[in-house]
């Protein structure tokens, strides 16, 4: 039996904003054709930007085409391109030589059949004299554009949108081949960054995942990693994303992310007493005590101890003594601004442990009461531990113990840890 098979390729455009879809069929006696619709491009975000049980509805309908995003769109058509225009972006579409472009109604997004009709009828006039004339806009309330093209026998067709202010010249429909080309290259490279051979294929796939989620989420512009990719696209001090720039070999942008937050760290003078909980919060925040002196994140959540985590594990992988030199006072000040917010004692024995002041991903039923936690106290002695090792093994810095407390907190911790031991 013949296997007729379309395959289907989206991928980013390399280089610039806007991305390329590729569509091939090997349908040698039976005739096919692709068709395509575009439209809505309002702005609309979502309530959390998409973000995954966090919308109103679920992400698979909430970024389903509705006719009313597609009200006052304006579209121009010519050859094998067209443009979209909203309130709040110009976008470019061009499709491979051959292609027909109309507008349509986007009431009948899920009646094909129908919206080919309607677009058919609004189509504008063949070539008169080797001009094709444009199309702007349509009487429909809520237009869409709607495309059809011939795909014959193992010919690959191409379409691509690209935002207008996007930088570089817009593609032309010769040019869609060679784009989709190096686009691809593109892929690869990030895709076998780090490659994994197992006799797993779900394993050896996962690695390529990883490598591509880790790119997703740096933003080259702002030189930092975001906490998301699409989703909660925001920067933020710790968490998961500099650890990958040093597991992946990006240790520029582990260093990039980290220099940059050690730039808005918290210099002023500390406080002669500690600030009060917010009674705005009903006391369950202290932003007035977290934002004081050496505090790096300017935020509600206190990442600085998985930053620092990861700080000291990209000196151990790098060895660069320069910018070890240039942290360390970061470094000094973080850390006697842990003991100064964070540490409590408790028992007979006063045992110190670490407050989890939201210093780690605030879900699996974790909590956030104000007391000591073995979690956020074994981040401060791995913390200090990693940077004495990371630092010895770089740069021998001498320590004040008096100032910054680097030494006791070893020993704050080491108590507790030996302690516990005992009776577990």
């Amino acid at each position: 039996m013949d296997i007729r098979e379309l395959r289907v390729t989206v991928l980013p455009l390399s280089g610039t904003k806007g991305f390329i879809v590729r569509a091939e069929m090997n349908s040698a006696w039976l005739p096919v054709e692709l068709v395509w619709a575009f439209g809505g491009a309002n702005g609309m975000k979502g309530r959390r930007g998409g973000d995954i049980g966090g919308e109103r509805e679920p992400v698979a309908q909430l970024f389903q085409l509705k006719p009313e995003q597609c009200a006052g769109s304006e579209f121009t058509i010519a050859t094998n391109t067209f443009k979209l225009r909203t309130k709040t972006a110009t976008i470019s579409g061009v499709a491979s030589a051959g292609a027909e472009l109309a507008v349509g109604d986007a009431n009948l997004w899920a009646l094909a059949e129908k919206l080919l009709a309607d677009a058919e009828r609004r189509s504008p006039p063949r070539r008169v004299g080797g001009v094709e004339p444009e199309q702007a806009g349509s009487e429909t309330g809520a237009p869409l554009l709607v495309g059809r093209i011939p795909l014959a026998h193992n010919s690959p067709v191409f379409l691509a949108l690209q935002p207008v202010e996007a930088g570089p010249a817009l593609l032309r429909p010769e040019q869609l081949g060679q784009a989709f080309s190096t686009a691809e290259e593109h892929r690869r490279a990030v895709a076998e960054r780090v490659v994994i051979e197992t006799p797993d294929g779900f394993i050896n796939a996962a690695a390529a995942a990883l490598n591509v989620a880790a790119d997703g989420v740096w933003d080259e512009q702002q030189q930092s990693f975001m906490h998301g990719a699409v989703a909660w696209r925001n920067r933020l001090l710790g968490w998961r994303g500099p650890y990958a720039g040093d597991a992946l070999g990006w240790h520029e942008r582990t260093a990039a992310h980290l220099a940059g937050f050690a730039k808005q760290q918290n210099t002023n003078p500390v406080p002669d007493q500690m600030p009060p909980a917010d009674a705005s919060a009903n006391l369950s925040r202290g932003e007035a005590a977290l934002h004081s002196n050496g505090d790096l994140s300017k935020n509600h959540y206190d990442m600085n101890l998985v930053a620092m985590d990861a700080l000291f594990r990209h000196l151990l992988w790098t060895g660069d003594r320069e910018f070890a030199e240039r942290m360390w006072p970061v470094v000094e000040r973080h850390l006697a601004w842990e003991r100064r917010l964070f540490r409590r004692e408790f028992g007979p024995d006063k045992l110190p442990l670490y407050e989890g002041y939201a210093c780690i991903w605030a879900s699996d039923d974790l909590a956030y009461n104000g007391g000591g936690a073995t979690h956020s106290s074994a981040c401060n002695f791995l913390a200090v531990g990693n940077s004495l090792l990371a630092t010895a093994a770089v740069i021998p810095l001498p320590i004040d113990e008096g100032r910054f407390g680097i030494v006791r907190i070893i020993k704050d911790c080491g108590r507790c840890f030996v302690k516990n031991l005992i009776f577990f």
